[in-house]
């Protein structure tokens, strides 16, 4: 009797558990959000994701833990997947198929798990965004009056975020304050321009995407890369 109050508990414990999950697909934030597969591939690199296990329960996957590794691939293949629908040397019949069965898509079969207040979550670790990042590196600035580079540990900035910062920093030091241009050019093209200077190698679309990120003109909006 006291056996099956013990396994009555666990299982409760465990239903309790997951009852408290409120997954958001991968399917949701790219589809409904609006969010960008570069973005999101980002978040699952850095945080881990949560996925579907062969009993239809969904389970963590955080990043460093040692059985990890292929799930995170997995995810960020499902990803891949998805946006190979919107390259356009995709054959007209791979997007019909698609859209006649989009549920079906491996993107559903992976997310993150979401708070009351919206957040996105791998287990109890908060997912930041780069956007959420670079503005709370730009409060922090403010409250340390600009000199809080020494108080950052650099081995736990994401190299995007570090860019980001780096160019913002260095328009803003060198924008005119009469016409907002940064040497004659708007602070987006001018931070385009220097990243592909510092790195030749980095693509259209990061280049594109860090700028946006620490142009401090403009609002950000989430678009999927097609």
């Amino acid at each position: 009797m006291a056996r099956k109050a013990k396994v009555f508990k666990e299982t409760e414990h465990k239903e309790s558990i997951m009852t408290e999950l409120n997954i958001k697909t991968l399917g949701e934030l790219v589809e409904k959000d609006k969010k960008k597969v570069g973005d999101v591939k980002s978040m699952i690199e850095r945080y881990g994701i949560y996925y579907l296990n062969r009993w239809h329960e969904w389970e963590a996957a955080p990043k460093g833990s040692s059985n990890s590794d292929q799930i995170i691939n997995n995810a960020i293949s499902a990803l891949g997947e998805y946006a190979d629908i919107f390259d356009e040397r995709t054959p007209i019949e791979d997007v019909e198929d698609f859209f006649r069965n989009p549920d079906q898509l491996h993107i559903y079969r992976y997310g993150f798990n979401q708070d009351k207040n919206g957040n996105l979550l791998v287990e109890k670790t908060h997912i930041q965004t780069l956007e959420e990042q670079i503005e709370n590196l730009k409060e922090e600035n403010k409250r340390l009056g600009g000199v809080y580079e020494s108080l950052v540990d650099k081995n736990l900035v994401a190299p995007e975020l570090k860019l980001a910062n780096q160019v913002y920093r260095e328009a803003l030091k060198k924008m005119d304050t009469k016409t907002n241009k940064v040497e004659g050019k708007t602070p987006l093209s001018w931070m385009q321009d220097r990243l592909q200077k510092i790195d030749s190698k980095l693509g259209d679309a990061t280049i594109k995407r860090i700028a946006s990120v620490a142009n401090w003109h403009n609002k950000h909006s989430n678009i999927p890369n097609k």
